[in-house]
């Protein structure tokens, strides 16, 4: 039988978190978190495995043959419970949560990431040789930052907070409730100090990506893009939360897109360049701007693609581009967006 691919593995075998426990303990706002205002926050439409397909299929399909049952050579938990089909973490405090929920992670995502790391320095630069894991982030100064992706040379890849399903849920986030701002306010913070724009919030029922874009740095405002993805979701064709926590970090590899920028500055998920041929003949080509990724034509479902321009660019459009670009960021473009045919 031939070695699943890195999609099969992270699509396979995902493991649950049963929460037992009664009485809600709510986490205490702090002044000092960056400030995230729910005008600033939307649902990241753009984030689909659609879209992350068409920039990583090549990385995805890769075969993965060390990892065929990552979840059952973990060592037991006092509070691991195992079934075949559906392993099972059963979890009664915050800190619990934390510590299996990260380690079962990084153990899922150790060995597609060696595998990606290869890859991804065929197509763009990507400085990092592997990616570790710990529950503080290295060279903050910061002994709360809890459970954050990080290179060898200690860059802070993907940073996180967590919560308790009975605390926070990403219906909350929806209805744009306070304790759900407060909860993006925490993950600014880490995001800020860690020096990424990539964040997610880990649940035991969902897992939350986030993406950060600066709204003004006077006043240190943030906006957000989210996405939640279920534990529950399972199955080859599925956007599990392994895989988008593994797409998050992919695109935080990218050393020109780690860092946390104006709403304009931040790229949708579906944008391809246009590279222009050397000569007359030459044909015409695009690559992802996240991945590196070249093709001869855009991927279908692709909704726009852009040309880098030397001079200052010319905004073809002068409406708020959170129409243009489907919510995937704000602010006005200035860059000269072609839209596919």
């Amino acid at each position: 039988m031939p070695p699943q691919t890195i999609q099969e593995t992270l699509t396979d075998h995902i493991p649950t978190f049963v929460l037992n426990v009664n009485a809600p303990i709510q986490p205490k706002p702090m002044g000092t978190w960056m400030m995230v205002y729910s005008d600033d926050v939307w649902y990241w439409q753009g984030f689909n495995l659609t879209n992350l397909r068409n920039a990583y299929g090549h990385i995805f399909d890769l075969p993965c043959p060390t990892m065929s049952h990552p979840i059952r050579s973990l060592r037991p938990f006092p509070t691991w419970a195992v079934s075949d089909a559906h392993p099972r973490f059963v979890i009664q405090t915050l800190d619990e949560l934390k510590k299996h929920g990260i380690e079962t992670l990084h153990h899922l995502l150790r060995c597609p990431l060696q595998h990606a790391i290869a890859k991804l320095k065929e197509c763009l630069v990507c400085s990092k040789s592997d990616v570790l894991c710990d529950y503080m982030a290295p060279h903050t100064e910061v002994d709360w930052l809890w459970s954050v992706f990080y290179a060898t040379d200690e860059t802070n890849l993907v940073v996180s907070c967590s919560r308790l399903s009975n605390t926070f849920t990403s219906e909350d986030l929806r209805l744009k409730k306070s304790n759900a701002i407060y909860t993006l306010r925490q993950l600014a913070t880490y995001a800020v100090i860690g020096k990424t724009r990539y964040g997610f919030i880990l649940t035991d029922k969902e897992v939350v990506i986030v993406r950060f874009h600066v709204v003004s740095r006077e006043l240190e405002e943030y906006g957000v893009g989210w996405v939640a993805i279920p534990w529950k979701e399972t199955g080859p064709c599925t956007l599990t939360a392994p895989l988008a926590l593994f797409s998050l970090a992919l695109m935080s590899l990218n050393d020109d897109h780690r860092h946390i920028v104006v709403g304009d500055q931040t790229l949708p998920l579906d944008a391809w360049v246009r590279e222009k041929p050397s000569t007359r003949e030459g044909k015409v080509r695009f690559y992802h701007h996240l991945s590196g990724q070249y093709v001869d034509e855009l991927p279908e479902g692709v909704h726009f693609y852009w040309e880098r321009k030397k001079k200052r660019t010319r905004c073809v459009a002068d409406h708020d581009t959170r129409s243009h670009f489907d919510g995937d960021f704000r602010g006005h473009g200035r860059m000269e967006v072609i839209r596919a045919e």
